[in-house]
């Protein structure tokens, strides 16, 4: 949120983004909390653009880091497959589902890898 997030947004003075930060942290920790990943996850193509791209060319821009917004990327792609590490597949609730799990499968991997 402080290194990659923060730098693209335009707060006003009366915000305190630190405390902010600091709140949603502890929401997240909140093991009572009962949101699961498929949630968070949900219409995730609808988002990226406002949550993660926006920043994203920020930071290219300005020449900043970049790390966490790929790994934060990468891993929702690798969510949007339809499949977790061990291979057992899980319902990828998003209007494009059908086109992110053709971007993600066996034959686009090899595509991309060569």
């Amino acid at each position: 949120m402080q290194y990659e997030l923060m730098p693209s947004l335009s707060i006003p003075e009366e915000i305190n983004v630190n405390s902010y930060c600091d709140s949603l942290l502890t929401r997240f920790a909140n093991p009572h909390l009962q949101h699961q990943t498929s949630q968070i996850a949900m219409d995730g193509s609808q988002k990226i653009q406002q949550r993660w791209l926006t920043a994203l060319g920020y930071q290219c821009d300005n020449n900043l880091s970049i790390e966490r917004l790929c790994f934060t990327l990468a891993t929702w792609i690798f969510y949007s497959a339809g499949k977790n590490l061990s291979g057992q597949t899980h319902t990828v609730h998003d209007p494009m589902a059908d086109k992110l799990a053709a971007c993600t499968n066996e034959e686009a991997s090899v595509w991309v890898n060569s």
